[in-house]
């Protein structure tokens, strides 16, 4: 009974372990939390391609190029066939969808984890994903870095791109490919939760892709 119970135990570690995917398992100052529950997790496999996955509740806000750029498309993926595609158009014209997620306000931490491939770009603007927008996104910009030029960034690349945020100390945490690029970055402005996971396209005649796109929090008991 007490190797049973045992081996219960390390399952249980193993899968809490791979949930966490960046292999860090808490920010230095987050509480420590006890309960994860993924409110998200999307790689557009689903959908037919070249059609708008509206039937997986995501929502086009802004069409960019055109609606028949912001689809489903197999040209490229991480996992599966399939990523999501967007084409924004200049003088701004960006391209935006979002999904609605519900995360409770008491939240101790929330992770946002999304894969990114930009095939190439015309030397405006950038793209990215993210929480609500209006926090910190992550995303590659015209300057070919990552997360607002802390890392310099490859065309037609996927990145893996991970963001903790410790919501009791307003601060975030970013990897990229599971290697720790910054910690414990200040953010300003009253916390009033997160609803929406966002995607964008910048002012560019460029395609880019999103897969894998993953979100979820803890609490503390």
């Amino acid at each position: 009974m007490n190797c049973n119970r045992n081996v219960i135990i390390l399952l249980t570690v193993a899968i809490l372990t791979i949930l966490i995917g960046c292999g860090n398992d808490d920010c230095p100052t987050c509480p420590q939390t006890t309960v994860i529950d993924t409110v998200l997790y999307e790689n557009f496999d689903s959908y037919n391609n070249g059609t708008f996955p509206s039937a997986g509740s995501w929502v086009l806000m802004n069409s960019g190029a055109g609606t028949q750029y912001q689809v489903v498309s197999n040209n490229f993926s991480h996992s599966g066939d399939k990523s999501m595609q967007l084409r924004g158009s200049s003088p701004n014209y960006a391209a935006d969808v979002y999904h609605s997620i519900d995360i409770p306000i008491n939240t101790d931490s929330v992770w946002f984890e999304c894969w990114l491939k930009t095939p190439s770009d015309s030397g405006i603007e950038h793209d990215d994903c993210g929480l609500n927008a209006k926090y910190v996104a992550l995303g590659y910009d015209n300057y070919r870095k990552l997360l607002d030029g802390l890392m310099p960034a490859e065309l037609n690349t996927w990145y893996k791109l991970t963001m903790l945020i410790c919501v009791p100390n307003q601060t975030y945490t970013f990897w990229v490919n599971d290697n720790l690029v910054l910690e414990d970055g200040i953010w300003t402005g009253a916390y009033s939760g997160f609803d929406k996971v966002t995607m964008h396209a910048g002012w560019a005649f460029s395609d880019y892709y999103f897969d894998d796109i993953r979100v979820w929090y803890r609490l503390k008991l």
